[in-house]
């Protein structure tokens, strides 16, 4: 048995006396999550270095099955990710956990995410762009992440990269740049509705006049939301918004 601290959303500590199977409540959300998304998910012990739950769909995990995947363990992890992108992991990992210990205060530290986008290399030779989401689950005393749930899906950003970490309630976070190796803070532009309605449908390729017949507004009404998107977001073209939506955590 081993105690650690629970956190919920709200920053209050619940300390439990758990042993190194999950609790049951905590299994049970898992595997709803599972039943109602397009998601994998995987429950890493970041002090055992262990790997603690693979969820049974594995699609977007290269083919492999759950125990193939657990058997791999914590370090053998990384050889899921298409050689390309494996520094790219490595950096997400280092820098990731190096800026949340320094800047996040302990009492924040549940609220947030880190998010990144990178290849999976498949059994059949192909690489799948995916998206990977860190949430903690538990805190040791100290403040550390003992339990972390780790949620893969389909990528919708087009691109490797945007490392972000994000306030989960507030929206606001921080983004690193891998050229400049700087963290940068992310502030929420405010978007309407309607505004992240046409962001969204851009972002899955539809085109001015797909989105207009779509919301009901005419092909004039959609170039006007736009040019105010892009106003807010400080870019010149649609595929420039989607993409900083994205790092924003708008989308």
């Amino acid at each position: 048995m081993k105690e650690i601290t629970f956190k919920n959303r709200k920053g209050t500590a619940l300390v439990q006396q758990v042993s190194n199977t999950l609790p049951d409540k905590l299994m049970e959300t898992v595997n709803a999550m599972e039943r109602i998304s397009r998601c994998n998910f995987v429950i890493k012990n970041p002090h055992q270095r262990r790997l603690v739950y693979v969820s049974k769909n594995t699609d977007l995990l290269g083919g492999k099955t759950a125990e193939e995947i657990k058997k791999l363990g914590h370090s053998g992890f990384q050889n899921l990710v298409a050689e390309k992108d494996r520094g790219l992991l490595q950096l997400f990992s280092t820098k990731g956990h190096e800026f949340f210990y320094a800047r996040i205060p302990l009492i924040d530290r549940m609220k947030y995410t880190a998010t990144a986008d990178f290849h999976i290399s498949n059994d059949a030779g192909g690489d799948q762009l995916i998206n990977m989401t860190l949430t903690p689950l538990a805190l040791t005393k100290t403040g550390e992440i003992s339990l972390t749930l780790i949620k893969f899906q389909a990528s919708s950003s087009g691109t490797v990269g945007n490392i972000r970490l994000l306030n989960e309630e507030t929206r606001k976070g921080y983004f690193y740049d891998q050229y400049l190796d700087r963290w940068f803070t992310l502030e929420k532009e405010h978007l309407t509705a309607k505004e992240r309605q046409i962001l969204y449908m851009a972002s899955r390729g539809f085109n001015l006049k797909r989105i207009g017949e779509a919301l009901y507004i005419s092909t004039h009404t959609v170039k006007f939301h736009r040019q105010k998107i892009f106003e807010k977001l400080a870019v010149g073209t649609i595929v420039a918004a989607v993409t900083k939506s994205y790092q924003l955590g708008l989308l």
